[in-house]
């Protein structure tokens, strides 16, 4: 839900519950019936007042009934208000709302103009959102309808899975954030240019010196893991002659340092740490190493978060609307049903996708394409 009033989405999404208690309860399909014929709320009272139909009793067969039209409700006033305002879209999902906007400005990511404009919309937008539901009840209908809910305050069952639900949205959001962060601090970098001594030559090949990995035209520069073994390990030859030192082999000759190719690989090794010097001055004026740590971190986070939602079992359909609104959220294609079209018969990974998407269709009741885990 957006800032403002907001509603519980696991309970409002558990209306399904309702809809499926409605097919076994006769009392709660003829409360349905009658409220879906007759209006259900009268926003037009005297004195600036909303005039409101009196609350049913909670856990009735009433009360779930008002509370499944009241979803309904709500949907239409506020359709208009939730996909009329294509300048918060907030890509690759989700809308700008004052909070998020206010964050934006503050932390130098957007100008005060561009704020001011969509500060406006979006004011306008959670109002006209509120106001659906405040004309609708659908709030406290929610408490009434699920009241049982609330009777036994030490009834903890998937709590753990529905607080990290509720932290779901937020968690993706900053992952998003610090990675948009780095990749535009890395847009703006500059790197400097690969030292002429980082290059192979064909003499490091016959002096054995370690070789980076191939590539079309030959090999690539050297790298940390090249540097790292010829600063450990001195460069040896076998040499036939002159005054002997260092190793004798067996069978004549000795083994000692190669003091050509030693030093060609100290000066890899100092070209390497010139170069590296200097990335990491323009990294450290760009900030990068501390948005790449906070990326990490918020990564890990959500990481976290999902390995613990996928490990724990839902008890309730509520608990089970979040796993699936989580597992949507990890699965990187928008459309799952048309990626599932294009696997095989026996892929199970398709059938997982439309498995998700039923789950969300019948347990929200809304698109879900849409459904993002709250």
């Amino acid at each position: 839900m957006e800032q403002g009033t907001r509603l519980d989405s696991t309970r409002m999404s558990a209306a399904q519950d309702v809809r499926n208690d409605a097919g076994e309860d006769h009392a709660l399909d003829a409360a349905v019936a009658a409220l879906l014929t007759t209006p259900t709320r009268d926003i037009s009272g005297g004195r600036g007042h909303t005039a409101r139909v009196p609350l049913p009793e909670p856990g009735s067969p009433e009360a779930k009934a008002m509370f499944r039209t009241a979803c309904t409700e709500t949907d239409l006033l506020s359709r208009d208000a939730v996909h009329g305002y294509p300048d918060l879209d907030r890509l690759p999902f989700g809308s700008w709302t004052r909070r998020d906007l206010l964050r934006a400005l503050e932390a130098g990511e957007m100008a005060p103009a561009e704020y001011a404009r969509l500060y406006r919309l979006a004011f306008e937008r959670e109002h006209r959102i509120n106001a659906a539901a405040l004309a609708t009840d659908v709030g406290a209908l929610q408490a009434l309808a699920f009241a049982d809910d609330y009777k036994d305050s030490k009834r903890e069952t998937d709590a753990e899975l529905l607080e990290i639900g509720q932290a779901w949205s937020g968690l993706v959001a900053e992952v998003e954030r610090t990675l948009n962060r780095l990749e535009d601090a890395n847009a703006a970098y500059e790197a400097p240019e690969i030292p002429r001594e980082l290059r192979v030559f064909n003499f490091d090949i016959s002096d054995g010196f370690p070789l980076p990995y191939r590539t079309s035209t030959g090999y690539a520069p050297y790298g940390l893991e090249q540097v790292e073994e010829l600063r450990a390990t001195p460069r040896m030859g076998v040499f036939i002659g002159g005054k002997p030192e260092g190793e004798l082999l067996e069978g004549g000759g000795y083994r000692k340092v190669d003091k050509h190719a030693q030093a060609r690989a100290e000066a890899i090794i100092a070209a390497w740490d010139d170069w590296r010097a200097e990335v990491d001055r323009r990294e450290r004026a760009l900030d990068i190493p501390a948005l790449r740590m906070a990326a990490r971190t918020a990564t890990e986070a959500q990481d976290a978060a999902a390995l613990r939602a996928r490990a724990l079992k839902a008890h309730t359909t509520r608990g089970l609307i979040v796993k699936a609104e989580i597992a949507a959220g990890v699965i990187p294609w928008r459309d799952r049903d048309a990626e599932a079209a294009t696997r095989d018969a026996d892929d199970e990974v398709g059938f997982l996708y439309t498995l998700v998407s039923d789950a969300l269709r019948v347990l929200c009741g809304r698109d879900p394409q849409l459904v993002r885990a709250s």
